[in-house]
């Protein structure tokens, strides 16, 4: 018995590895560079419908074992576009991709892993939306494909990504239609596909520079995204769910949709941690800090925002927010005045197309500078235009903290508390034409001393109504 056991196991050792050596043999002859390189460039030639150039294709077994893997030596894409910085799309001097056999023989393309590394892109659109990222044959002419029986088609019923790593040294894009300049260096791509529906996507830039219309908005930016989301091609669609945005240490927390198709089409709402406001200032263009110029600001700033509508040359989106501003300090350099202990509770409505609708709820308003102390609540209308203030406040005011406001000859000392009704316009207020608005106040008077051309006043603690104009 012992003796017809080991024939058997010799014989069928020797028919497995008989059947091992056949397959063997068979998937070197049918599968060996000289062969497989020629069916990999003809497959892209039917879809590529620019020059492009593919290195030499071949299978590797042991460093991608127990899987094999497909090791294309490099791919270039050329796509002249006249006003392109140059003529090359994408080059990549390697591709390797995992996939498994067993799965192929069902002809499911299944790939475990696809990595391509040390990447270089230059995108290019021209002043009528056309890309140079156009290089698919997306919708081939099914007629001629039924007459030509020697046309390729892909050999799968089903393809799968579970695993993309890309890395760039440089990426590069223009779009002249939007005058936007973008030039990004060391960048690194990682993504898992389940399903277009089903999709993980994480980038890391480490160095962005960006421009438009001529104005650098960022230099030397580094960027992160973590962005689970479900895709629709056909209507250039993307769901994102949760994803979170970092720009330098400043983060930000997105979901909702955005929609490529002719123009971009939002419904987003955005979270922002807490963020430094000196620190973000340091990294906007001082050409876009033209409106604040002689204004110094700082604290810690968070807002929970939601934007709906149409991003292009002629529209925005109307943004609604709630901002919160904790530990704030500021100052406006025409007043000798130094804001502490700021802090903000506000709804922002902002509608680019509609301006004088722009406009900030105040839930709480409270500052002190000096020894005086302010408390608030009330509008702000007509954001980008002539600034109009409607609120009502709490006051506990030093009047010596209001020398700047008084005439040089006089000194006003003592305390003012009460409640005060502000109706004015920024510039107004700024250029103290009070009469130009409507004050209203029920005010206490605590030791007050009036010293004025010669007199000497000093009047009782007393109650004081306000009104101006009279």
């Amino acid at each position: 018995m012992k003796k017809a056991l080991k024939i058997f196991g010799i014989t069928l050792g020797s028919i497995i590895g008989l059947m091992v050596v056949v397959v063997g043999v068979a998937l070197w002859l049918l599968l060996t560079p000289e062969r497989l390189t020629p069916i990999v460039r003809d497959v892209a030639k039917e879809y590529v419908a620019c020059e492009h150039e593919i290195g030499k294709v071949e299978w590797t077994f042991l460093s991608t074992f127990p899987r094999c893997g497909l090791n294309i030596g490099s791919i270039v894409v050329i796509n002249q576009m006249p006003g392109a910085k140059g003529d090359t799309v994408l080059a990549a001097p390697k591709l390797l991709a995992t996939v498994d056999i067993a799965e192929l023989l069902q002809e499911k393309l299944h790939i475990y892993e696809l990595r391509i590394p040390d990447v270089e892109a230059n995108i290019f659109i021209n002043e009528a939306g056309k890309s140079n990222l156009d290089i698919f044959n997306i919708a081939p002419d099914t007629t001629s494909v039924e007459e030509d029986s020697t046309v390729l088609a892909l050999p799968f019923k089903d393809i799968r990504v579970d695993a993309l790593h890309v890395s760039a040294k440089q990426v590069s894009m223009v779009s002249m239609c939007d005058t936007i300049d973008v030039a990004v260096a060391g960048m690194s791509l990682d993504a898992q596909v389940e399903s277009m529906d089903d999709m993980h996507v994480q980038l890391a830039v480490a160095s962005a520079d960006v421009a438009m219309q001529g104005v650098e908005y960022a230099k030397g930016l580094s960027i992160s995204l973590d962005i689970p989301a479900a895709v629709d091609m056909e209507t250039i669609g993307i769901q994102l769910r949760q994803a979170q945005l970092a720009v330098n240490q400043f983060g930000i927390n997105i979901d909702g949709w955005l929609n490529f198709q002719e123009k971009i089409t939002m419904d987003m709402h955005l979270s922002l941690q807490e963020w430094q406001i000196s620190e973000v200032l340091a990294l906007v263009p001082p050409t876009l800090l033209s409106s604040m110029e002689g204004i110094t600001a700082d604290g810690v700033v968070s807002l929970d925002a939601h934007a709906k509508g149409v991003y292009s040359n002629q529209s925005m989106p109307v943004v609604d927010a709630h901002v919160v501003l904790q530990d704030g300090e500021g100052k406006y350099a025409e007043w000798p005045y130094t804001f502490s202990a700021l802090a903000l509770d506000a709804a922002l409505h902002l509608d680019m197309q509609n301006p004088s609708q722009t406009k900030v709820d105040i839930r709480d308003l409270r500052a002190s500078t000096g020894r005086s102390k302010i408390e608030g609540k009330g509008q702000v209308t007509d954001l980008l235009g002539d600034m109009q203030i409607d609120v009502a406040t709490k006051c506990n005011v030093l009047l010596a903290d209001a020398k700047y406001f008084l005439p040089k000859d006089m000194t006003l000392d003592g305390r003012v508390k009460g409640d005060v009704k502000i109706q004015i316009g920024l510039n107004d207020l700024i250029a103290m034409e009070l009469e130009r608005g409507k004050i209203l106040g029920d005010l206490r008077l605590e030791g007050i001393h009036y010293t004025a051309d010669s007199m000497d006043v000093i009047l009782p603690n007393n109650k004081l109504r306000l009104q101006i104009p009279n």
